[in-house]
């Protein structure tokens, strides 16, 4: 089973990164396993219901063995994400982080949930934190 995550920077193609990683993969868009949260949805989705059906998807996948991608900017659907790797001991999880020059930062995710973030990318709590706190 894979779990390959993409992300990026506010600006970069992450896009492309995602469809050329699930074809990589040996697999076509349409008919790989994915989740996209929340960000091309005319949809609102409560951060709760980000958080909740990222661990469900996630956990499923985990459980039946069967390879999952997701593109995602959302803090609450990686926390879901983390977390459900963290309760399975998961450790071949990836995540690709796209910079805005087009890095493509591969890390692995540890079987803690933890990896090597990358600036500007899921810190914008942190950061409004850091503000509030005059930090």
């Amino acid at each position: 089973m894979k779990l390959i995550i993409v992300t990026g920077q506010e600006g970069s193609d992450v896009e492309s990164l995602f469809r050329r990683i699930i074809s990589e993969q040996k697999y076509t868009y349409d008919d790989a396993h994915k989740m996209v949260f929340p960000e091309k949805s005319s949809l609102i989705h409560h951060p709760n219901s980000l958080y909740n059906n990222s661990r469900r998807v996630v956990k499923e996948h985990i459980e039946n063995d069967e390879d999952l991608f997701i593109l995602t900017f959302s803090d609450y659907v990686m926390y879901g994400i983390l977390v459900e790797i963290k309760n399975h001991g998961y450790e071949d999880a990836v995540i690709h982080q796209l910079k805005i020059n087009g890095e493509d930062v591969v890390s692995k995710i540890n079987r803690g949930g933890r990896y090597e973030y990358v600036e500007g990318v899921f810190d914008v709590i942190d950061k409004a934190l850091d503000e509030l706190l005059d930090i």
